[in-house]
């Protein structure tokens, strides 16, 4: 007779019986507290999964910032990025935690890299950007600010162009290589990055290396490129080249 009474329950309309059939949920503070302690001593699998829950979470994960933060050290790529999306989801409540790691380049007294700090930060409104933009500006144009460009994914492009034009081009460039490599690339995202940029033969580099689908089209400007008094775009228009294959080895006869 239970499992007819069941059926019974199940099948009847009203709250009343919904309630008696669905489990009763862990409580929010049992599920932080969970979530936490995996964040901080888990396998792989089970802080991805920890990360994710608290982007579900949304604002009432908030008790998890401290623990996500200590996740952007890790190492892991697919952790760092899912506790990015989880500090996003939280909000306003992750959101002075993450200035005042970007300002320190720590938390808890040991160092956090810049890249995934300031790819939270450029998603949690106008003040946050802000900084994220001072950051940038203040940094010394080297190997570390463009890791950490880098690090910043697609919303890193903007400011790697205009370093780029900034006069660190050769670095710049090689930058938006390494990080297309990593990403679904369109063209989306290069009409808002090159809106100010007017030098259009260093247009045509970053459009070329973001996409990384050099055409037959773009023959003349890969050779004119090549003889270029210009390294960045001697590089550039050789890397291309190089992507072509046969089709554009002669390209590459007059740089060697």
């Amino acid at each position: 007779m239970y499992p007819l009474l069941l059926s019974l329950l199940a099948a009847a309309s009203g709250a009343h019986a919904s309630a008696l059939v669905t489990p009763a949920p862990i409580t929010e503070g049992q599920d932080i507290a969970e979530l936490i302690a995996t964040l901080e001593g888990g396998d792989s699998t089970g802080r991805l999964a920890a990360a994710q829950r608290v982007r579900e979470l949304g604002k009432r994960g908030a008790k998890a910032v401290p623990a996500l933060i200590r996740c952007l050290s890790s190492g892991d790529g697919l952790l760092v990025d899912a506790s990015v999306e989880a500090l996003v989801a939280v909000g306003p409540k992750a959101r002075a935690t993450l200035l005042e790691v970007l300002e320190s380049g720590s938390f808890e007294g040991a160092s956090v890299p810049p890249g995934p700090v300031a790819g939270a930060l450029l998603q949690l409104g106008k003040r946050a950007r802000l900084a994220v933009e001072a950051y940038i500006e203040a940094s010394e144009p080297g190997p570390a600010l463009f890791q950490t460009l880098e690090q910043l994914g697609e919303a890193g492009l903007p400011f790697l162009v205009e370093a780029a034009a900034a006069g660190s081009a050769t670095e710049a460039l090689r930058s938006i290589r390494r990080l297309a490599a990593r990403e679904a690339r369109t063209d989306a995202p290069l009409s808002k990055a090159l809106k100010r940029v007017e030098d259009q033969d260093l247009v045509g580099a970053v459009t070329v290396c973001w996409l990384q689908a050099p055409q037959r089209g773009d023959l003349g400007d890969l050779g004119r490129w090549i003889v270029s008094d210009r390294p960045a775009l001697a590089e550039t228009g050789l890397w291309a080249a190089g992507l072509m294959g046969s089709g554009a080895a002669s390209l590459a006869e007059p740089a060697l």
